[in-house]
């Protein structure tokens, strides 16, 4: 999901994470994918962290 409000989905098996999100990912413990998805929306990464 990219923003519901906005009505924009993502399918996550349809996203080829790269190795940046998969790092992410694992230190996260998240799913790649999701990560790039998040990176793909994004202009930056403030946080590091899973909160």
């Amino acid at each position: 999901m990219v923003s519901k409000s906005e009505n924009r989905y993502k399918n996550l098996l349809e996203i080829n994470p790269l190795k940046k999100a998969i790092n992410l990912g694992n230190s996260l413990n998240r799913d790649p994918a999701f990560i790039q998805l998040i990176l793909n929306e994004s202009n930056e990464i403030l946080v590091q962290k899973k909160m």
